[in-house]
C-alpha cells in the first residue's frame, strides 16, 4: 500500500551514498551531466557526488577512445570547457593516455598549452605513458595523475605488489576490469587512491584489449599528423559495437548494484564509468542507475531527462 507520494530527498536518493564518481563526457556532452546534476539536486535534494569528469580533444596526447570524427576545438572554447567545469567544484580530467608518447612528442604546442590551463584550474591528467608521466611531475609537479586502465592491460601478473607500486606513482589508479571480480586481490590492494571500473562492457578475459588500446593510439597521432588513419580495428571484436553480445550467452563486465556494493563494502570508495562512445540514452541510464536509489529515485529521474536527452542531441 503507498504511504509517501514524496521521492526519496538528500542520501536517500543516492545508490552508494559515501562513494564519489569519475566519469566521462569532457568535451563531449558536459552540458547534459551539468544538467542532470542541476535537475537531480532540485529533484532529490542531493548533490550526485560526482568529484571528476574526464575527456579529450582529438590532440596527439590522447589515448582514450577515439572519436573519428571529431576535430579538435579551438584553445579559447577548452579553456573556457575546463573553467566551467572547474568553477562546479569537479575537477576536470584530460585523458593524455596514448601509449606511443614519443620525447619529440613532448613538445606538441598544443597538449603543452593545455596542460598550462589544467594546472591554473586545478586539473588534473590519466596517463599510461611513462614518458609523458615525468614530463608533466618535472613541470606540472601540481597537477594530479591519474593511471590508465591501459597502463594495466598489458601486465600480466597483477599482483597485490603490482597494484601497491602502480598506487605509490600515481595519484590515482584503476584497478583492471577483470579484477574486480577477484575479491581476494581487491582486500590486499591499496583501497584509499584506487578506482573500480564497474560498467565495462568487454567480455572478461578479452585476448585483444592491449592490441586494441594499441590501435587507437596509433589512429589519434596519426590523424593529429594530418593523416585519416582508421584501422577498423572493432571488426575482430567479439563484444563492441554491443549488438554483437545479442546471441552471446556470456556477460559482460557490467556489474549490478549488489556486486559493486560487495567491493565498496571492502573499502573502495571512486567508481569510475565508461561511456563516451556510447548511444546518450545508454550512458544516462547507467549513470542514473549507479547514481540514484535503484527502486524510486531512478525510475522517476530516468524517463523525465530522457526528454532532456532528446532536446540536447536536436540542438548539438
Amino acid at each position: 500500500m503507498r504511504n509517501d507520494d514524496n521521492l526519496p530527498q538528500g542520501v536517500s536518493a543516492a545508490t552508494f551514498p559515501d562513494t564519489v564518481y569519475n566519469v566521462p563526457g569532457l568535451f563531449q556532452f558536459s552540458p547534459l551531466i551539468c544538467r542532470y546534476l542541476d535537475y537531480a539536486e532540485r529533484k532529490f535534494s542531493f548533490r550526485i557526488p560526482i568529484k571528476y569528469l574526464y575527456g579529450a580533444p582529438p590532440v596527439k596526447w590522447n589515448g582514450g577512445r577515439l572519436l573519428l570524427h571529431q576535430t579538435a576545438p579551438a584553445l579559447p572554447a577548452i579553456e573556457d570547457e575546463l573553467r566551467n567545469i572547474a568553477s562546479r567544484g569537479i575537477i576536470p580530467l584530460v585523458t593524455f593516455s596514448n601509449v606511443l608518447i614519443s620525447e619529440s612528442d613532448l613538445k606538441d604546442p598544443f597538449c603543452n598549452e593545455i596542460l598550462r590551463i589544467l594546472d591554473e584550474v586545478s586539473g588534473g591528467v590519466i596517463l599510461s605513458s611513462d614518458v609523458l608521466l615525468r614530463y608533466i611531475r618535472g613541470r606540472y609537479p601540481g597537477i594530479p595523475i591519474h593511471a590508465s586502465v591501459i597502463m594495466c592491460a598489458a601486465e600480466q601478473e597483477r599482483t597485490v605488489a603490482y597494484y601497491q607500486e602502480l598506487s605509490s606513482r600515481f595519484d590515482h589508479y584503476v584497478v583492471h576490469p577483470d579484477d574486480i571480480f577477484d575479491i581476494g586481490l581487491l582486500r590486499e590492494i591499496p583501497c584509499p587512491n584506487a578506482e573500480l571500473l564497474i560498467n565495462e562492457r568487454c567480455f572478461r578475459g578479452c585476448p585483444i584489449r592491449r592490441e586494441h588500446y594499441m590501435s587507437i593510439s596509433r589512429e589519434q597521432i596519426s590523424r593529429t599528423n594530418g593523416i585519416a588513419m582508421d584501422e577498423k580495428f572493432l571488426n575482430h571484436c567479439m563484444a563492441i559495437p554491443e549488438h554483437k553480445q545479442l546471441d552471446s550467452n556470456c556477460r559482460n563486465i557490467s556489474l549490478s548494484i549488489a556486486e559493486t556494493r560487495q567491493l565498496l563494502d571492502l573499502g573502495f570508495r571512486t567508481i569510475k564509468l565508461q561511456g563516451r562512445t556510447d548511444d546518450l540514452t545508454v550512458f544516462f541510464f547507467d549513470l542514473m542507475r549507479y547514481t540514484l536509489e535503484p527502486e524510486t529515485a531512478f525510475p522517476a529521474m530516468f524517463p523525465a531527462f530522457f526528454c532532456e536527452i532528446q532536446d540536447y542531441l536536436k540542438r548539438r
